[in-house]
């Protein structure tokens, strides 16, 4: 008994999430491209419009190229589900996109000898394909025709805009363009008699070839850039597969604000990149983290080589920037004086004052970390030289000086926040209690997150007020009293009153300032 082998091309289809409407349209030029078309023509289908508003949407789209059309080879391998190019790197899930949107694709490619006609649909056994022989065919000719929008897309249509598309398409395909007019292909797409995209006039981009390794895995990655002094501030950071963008630099890697308005293109490409992107195109199968064994570099391993090679960039690029980054980080040590020698150590990263501030705190408490771990050492191990002791003893001293500066430097802000309170202020009694600690709440006092050790540890209660005890008639709670003037020739008293019963307990509390 024969059987015979069938493919769900609706499963498949179901599980593409994130498709942008236009996603079939720049995968169908990407193809063009690839099969060395120079001239792309696009007609958009549109709808009678909105007679109140006068808004028309896009009901679908032909597209028209000069490329090597659908010769034998690239006829089997449209056919070979999911096949991979291994040459090119290229994924045949594009033609799925197309039919998340559409329901029906209408090829038809017009060769020397032959033309071929194919529908591609989601039934697999609709699928149909023709050939048949033609007179002599000077000019080669392909188009493909995608109609009927999607019953789940039917909302999804979007407003036919002609500059808005010219946009979108262009910005998609940027970094493909900017390739092939590195390789001195030029390329003209034309919508709709309306607008032209080329490459002719892009600039010359510049690159820089770095590589990545973990553990014995290394991969090469190429950033491609172009900084511009044109006045407009327009920057594009994006991670690419198969000439296409695919989603923006990650936070890690986000660029530092660049001044007077310069405008930057930077987009990082590698097979890596091609090898692990997911089938909906929108984003890579690589962990921001963790590495895997089909993935063995994360994004943290390829971003932190990437940020090396960018904030060198802009240092040569944009000499202001340097002004810039010196003055943020003079700043950073100004408000966190403790954490200077961190700042100062990194002389080649871009950040602002408060990434400056925020990567001096994790170093030191990476440091921190440690050291403690390095003086558990000293305290188990009997047998230890004594420059290891002198070195380990030295590095707590100075996590002990540091964390006594963050002391210091917080209680002062503490203090003067207290002084600006005045006694007809409209702050209440929670918003004064919550600087010591926090109102009603039950939860442990705990050191940092309360300000209680800065009047030399001094607990003032120990259960806060809650709604659920105000019954009670033992109560603990912590009351201020605040004064315009001096009192007893102090600048500033604090009242703690603790209740226990009909007993009143009485606290002063003083700061020398």
């Amino acid at each position: 008994m024969s059987r015979k082998l069938t493919i769900n091309i609706s499963n498949y289809v179901k599980r593409l999430k994130n498709i942008d409407f236009l996603q079939p349209l720049y995968e169908a030029i990407v193809n063009s491209l690839d099969a060395n078309a120079t001239q792309i023509k696009i007609r958009f289908d549109v709808d009678d419009g909105n007679i109140k508003t006068g808004q028309t949407f896009i009901n679908g789209f032909s597209i028209s190229d000069n490329g090597d059309g659908f010769n034998n080879k690239n006829i089997e391998s449209f056919f070979e589900m999911m096949k991979m190019d291994k040459q090119k790197g290229k994924l045949g899930s594009g033609r799925f996109i197309w039919l998340k949107v559409f329901d029906n694709i209408n090829i038809n490619s017009k060769l020397k000898n032959k033309e071929v006609n194919i529908n591609f649909v989601k039934d697999y056994d609709k699928i149909t394909s023709e050939e048949r022989d033609i007179d002599s065919n000077k000019v080669r000719l392909t188009t493909i025709n995608f109609k009927n929008v999607t019953d789940e897309y039917l909302s999804k249509k979007i407003e036919y805009n002609i500059e808005s598309i010219e946009n979108r398409v262009y910005a998609q395909l940027l970094p493909k363009l900017l390739l092939l007019s590195q390789n001195n292909k030029y390329v003209e797409i034309d919508i709709d008699e309306k607008r032209t995209i080329t490459n002719k006039n892009l600039p010359q981009i510049k690159q820089e070839i770095f590589t990545v390794k973990r553990n014995n895995y290394n991969a090469d990655f190429t950033l491609y850039y172009d900084i511009q002094k044109d006045n407009q501030g327009i920057i594009s950071t994006y991670y690419v597969a198969h000439g296409r963008q695919v989603r923006e630099f990650t936070s890690e890697a986000k660029l530092p604000k660049i001044p007077n308005k310069i405008s930057i293109i930077m987009f990082l490409v590698s097979d890596y990149f091609n090898d692990h992107i997911g089938d909906d195109r929108n984003d890579f199968d690589i962990d921001v983290v963790n590495a895997s064994h089909d993935c063995p570099l994360s994004f943290n391993d390829i971003n932190k080589k990437l940020v090396e090679i960018v904030n060198k960039i802009l240092h040569d690029e944009i000499p202001e920037i340097q002004k810039i980054n010196e003055t943020a980080k003079q700043n950073a040590i100004k408000a966190a004086p403790y954490f200077a020698k961190y700042i100062n150590s990194d002389t080649t990263s871009i950040r602002t004052e408060s990434e400056w501030s925020k990567y001096a705190k994790e170093q030191f408490e990476k440091e921190e970390k440690q050291i403690k771990i390095d003086f558990k050492k000293i305290l188990s191990t009997k047998n230890i030289s004594q420059e290891e002791y002198s070195r380990i003893i030295s590095e707590y001293k100075q996590i002990g000086e540091i964390e006594l500066g963050r002391y210091i430097a917080y209680r002062q802000q503490i203090i003067k926040h207290l002084l600006q309170i005045e006694v007809d202020s409209n702050v209440n009694e929670g918003q004064l209690h919550d600087v010591f600690i926090e109102y009603l709440n039950k939860t442990e006092k705990q050191y940092k997150n309360k300000n209680q050790y800065i009047i030399k540890y001094l607990t003032c209660a120990s259960r806060d007020r809650t709604r659920n005890d105000r019954s009670r008639r033992k109560l603990s709670d912590l009351f201020l009293f605040l004064y315009k003037k001096p009192c007893l020739e102090h600048k500033l008293v604090r009242f703690f009153i603790e209740h226990f019963d009909d007993i009143v307990a009485l606290v002063f509390i003083d700061f020398y300032l």
